[in-house]
């Protein structure tokens, strides 16, 4: 990497923290049981994770229509798109059966995976921290406080 030369978003999916952490059943949770098993970590680029949100909003459709999409959504050409399908098909993430383009790996735990990497990375797996740094830098609305404290007393609850 070249001096002054910013590296890519990467969102980070493991068994492990798809499985475990996230109590994610490995089973896409839309698809009826279409096992995923991932052995080693799974990363997706800022473009990956764009591509493969053009899928989890339009699943499922045909690759021609995602060519199209891509075209428009990403300025990619085909050979561009059928290349990084082709890759995400082959790592799991993605899966192209008959022409018809669907997920095997559900967007929740992407972004999952990717919010508990950035408060590992951040804020040393301190999740006190990462919110008391986010509540510093914007005000929340009584709504969203409310909305916050029910998601706390959820998660709460099934601990206790």
């Amino acid at each position: 990497m070249q001096q002054g030369q910013e590296l890519a978003p990467v969102f980070l999916l493991t068994e492990s923290v798809y499985c475990d952490r996230l109590k994610m059943k490995k089973d896409h949770p839309s698809k009826g049981g279409s096992t995923m098993s991932v052995q080693e970590p799974l990363r997706l680029a800022e473009g990956e994770y764009r591509f493969a949100c053009l899928v989890w909003d339009h699943e499922p459709l045909p690759s021609g229509e995602l060519v199209k999409l891509a075209a428009e959504a990403l300025g990619w050409k085909k050979s561009t798109t059928y290349t990084v399908l082709k890759k995400l098909c082959e790592r799991g993430v993605l899966q192209n059966a008959g022409g018809t383009v669907t997920s095997r790996v559900a967007k929740q735990a992407v972004q999952c995976a990717e919010s508990a990497a950035v408060v590992d990375k951040t804020f040393g797996g301190s999740l006190p921290r990462f919110v008391a740094a986010f509540l510093s830098a914007k005000p929340i609305s009584d709504a969203e406080a409310a909305e916050i404290r029910a998601l706390l007393d959820a998660a709460h609850d099934k601990e206790g």
